[in-house]
Order: C-alpha cells, then structure tokens, then sequence
C-alpha cells in the first residue's frame, strides 16, 4: 500500500530575453540589499536532522523584509569563495509554512546526503499569490514573484551556489506560484516542479526549462481534471492539472506525449522540447492531496532524479 503524508494545507509573460531580466532583477535586489543595510541571521532552528544547520534569514523586497529558512550542509562552506554547488528552493502549501514543508520533503536530509543547499519559501499569512489562489496573497496583491527573486539573489549572493543549477518545487498552493514564477521568471532556474499544483494564473511559460508534475490520482482539492467550485477554504475554482501540463508543453513547443505505465505511476512524457527541455507528468495511483513518501513512490526522490541530483 502506498503510504503518503497528507496534511490539511493546499498547499504577465515576461517577454524579455533572459540575460536582460537577471541584470534587471539583479540590480533590483542589490538596491533593496543596500537600502536594509545587508541581509542577516534572523535565528537558528531545529529541524531534526543532524549534519546540517538550518537558519531563518532576512529577504528585501520593495514591499518589505521577509523571510526564508535556510538549509546549509555542514560539508558546504561558509560564503562563495566555495565550491559551487546546486539549490533547491521550495515553497509550502496553503495555511503550512517552511518548517513543516522542509519535514514533510526531507530535503533536509537530501540536501546533506546529495551536497546541495535547501531554501524554503515563507508566504505570507502562510499563502502565495499565483494569481487566482490562495488566501490572503492574493487579495492582498503581494508579489511573490519578486519575492522569490529576491530569496534566489540573495542566495546566490551570500552562499556558495552554482548559478546553473537553481531548481524551484511548490506543493499545493506553494506548486501553483511555481507555475506563475516559471512564467515570469524562468530565467533564474535551471528546472521545476509542481507537486499537487497546477497553473491558477493561466499564464504562459515563455523559456524552456525541465518541468516535472506530480498529482495524485484521488486528489480531492486539486483535482487532475480541475473544478469549478472551491472546494477548500481559501481556494477557488482550480484549473485542470492535466490541460496545464499540456499547455507548458505547447509553450515548450514540444513533440506529442507518449505514455508509460511504472507500477503505480503513469507517467506522460514530452520531449525532446525547445532548447532541449522535457515536461513530464506522473499521476500516482492511491495518492491523494498529500506527499508520497515512501514505497513505492517517493516524490522527493523523484523530483531529485528528474533534476539530474540523485
């Protein structure tokens, strides 16, 4: 039996080329960093998991100081005179918050184990504005999307991270934001993936890039096929999973699917797409609105080996 972690969360096409947006977004966060006087520790954390020191740290952004909990391996070195090594940034689902995605993912102990950093998203009022859902982001009309600029930016300024190999993962509502951040800017990421998200912007994906969706078969509050009432607090109508998969294909310019059976996965693949990317899409039998995590699927495994870091 499938065994899964479900926990009661949900979790403007840039038309720009892409070397023109990081100088924009660059010195845009380098201002905000020289406005607040340089980015500091908040405070340290305990997530559990020996070897690596997780810590809370300050994120500018024109509509004020956030935040984002860190992951460092004890094996990474302090600043980026370092080694270069790959970040994964991931953003938590609705009415959840950093702490609890960086425990339901385990990428803490991935992030020891495989040599990479860790970046967890703090929404505020624990939501994320990806353009139709959810809570109080989107009435509020924060921007996220330069919010996580700005934490990539400030990473890629403080640690010692390999610029060619950022990855963004959302889950629920933090996937949903995944899908507005890759429309707008792609450019700062290597790749993505949603896990029981789907596109509530509607928007285009302008750059190619690797992009992976995981949802479950019996997802009641994303469901594959959408619906047309909210079935959620805080969640509105939700776009069909499988028809915004297959429009980062048509973005992608991408060939026509072929599709697989894997045991308890059905995987639909795109590929080859434009300037070399893929978009696959596995829909995992038993699983409901919630993380796999065990045998015999393992979405954090997953999504690693789709990146190339397992």
């Amino acid at each position: 039996m499938l065994k899964r972690l479900t926990i009661p969360t949900l979790g403007r096409p840039a038309g720009a080329r892409q070397p023109v947006f990081r100088l924009g977004a660059i010195l845009l966060v380098a201002a905000l960093i020289a406005a607040a006087g340089g980015c500091s520790l908040i405070t340290s954390v305990d997530l559990d998991v020996e070897g690596i020191d997780a810590s809370y740290i300050e994120i500018p952004t024109d509509q004020g100081s956030r935040e984002a909990l860190v992951v460092q391996p004890d094996s990474i070195g302090q600043g980026t005179e370092q080694t270069p090594v790959p970040l994964v940034v991931a953003l938590h689902g609705l009415g959840s918050d950093a702490e609890v995605m960086a425990k339901i993912t385990g990428l803490g102990a991935e992030a020891r184990d495989k040599g990479f950093l860790a970046a967890f998203g703090v929404g505020l009022d624990d939501s994320w504005n990806a353009g139709t859902c959810c809570g109080e982001s989107v009435s509020a009309k924060v921007n996220d999307v330069q919010y996580l600029q700005a934490l990539i930016l400030t990473m890629e300024a403080q640690y010692p991270v390999d610029r060619s190999r950022v990855y963004l993962l959302g889950y629920s509502n933090g996937a949903m934001m995944t899908y507005r951040f890759m429309c707008e800017a792609a450019g700062l990421v290597a790749g993505a993936a949603s896990v029981a998200g789907t596109n509530a912007a509607g928007c285009t994906m302008p750059i190619a890039k690797p992009f992976l969706q995981i949802s479950g078969r019996d997802d009641p509050i994303v469901p594959i096929a959408g619906s047309d009432v909210s079935t959620a607090p805080g969640v509105g109508p939700t776009p069909s999973v499988a028809e915004s998969v297959a429009k980062v294909g048509r973005d992608f310019d991408c060939p026509r699917s072929t599709e697989v059976s894997l045991g308890p996965v059905t995987e639909t693949r795109r590929a080859p797409c434009r300037d070399g990317a893929q978009v696959v899409f596995d829909v995992v039998d038993g699983a409901g609105h919630g993380w796999p995590i065990g045998e015999p699927f393992a979405t954090t495994g997953r999504v690693l080996q789709f990146w190339g870091l397992a």
